[in-house]
């Protein structure tokens, strides 16, 4: 069978994930120059955990995002509480952040379903092959066979 190259192993997508999460911390702080690059840096994170866990990783990243940006924003730039969820920019950023996140979680989760649904697909018609393959060989033997003593060794 094929290896799915697509998907990752669950010790190697926890790695890129918390790499990729830390990176985003990383250059947040870092690169604090206003408040669209942390729009920007978000969406590393979002996308890869997305991607890596479905809609439920999806889920957890945009809240995560969403509440890291803030308190960056209002920690590092002493932005108030109001300002850090009512500005222009963030408003927009943080939809398009819920569009991207939700839309690769959806597209991750159908491409797994679709590899289940094809691979459950093909072990039943493996099967089937199989047993019509058994079938076959005992009809041969049948058929073969001479006596009694003949079938049962051809059989078995």
């Amino acid at each position: 069978m094929k290896k799915l190259t697509l998907f990752l192993n669950e010790h190697l997508r926890w790695g890129v994930t918390i790499t990729a999460w830390g990176s985003y911390l990383l250059l947040t702080i870092i690169e604090f120059q206003n408040d669209l690059v942390i729009v920007i840096l978000s969406i590393l994170p979002v996308v890869v955990t997305s991607w890596c866990f479905t809609l439920i990783g999806s889920t957890f990243a945009v809240v995560g995002v969403l509440t890291i940006n803030s308190f960056i924003l209002i920690t590092y730039y002493e932005y108030s509480l109001v300002s850090a969820f009512s500005s222009p920019v963030l408003l927009l950023g943080d939809a398009m952040l819920i569009l991207v996140a939700f839309t690769v979680g959806h597209l991750s989760t159908q491409i797994r379903l679709r590899l289940a649904l094809n691979n459950r697909s093909h072990s039943t018609e493996r099967k089937q092959f199989d047993e019509m393959a058994f079938l076959h060989a005992i009809t041969l033997a049948i058929t073969e066979a001479t006596s009694e003593d003949q079938l049962i060794e051809r059989a078995t």
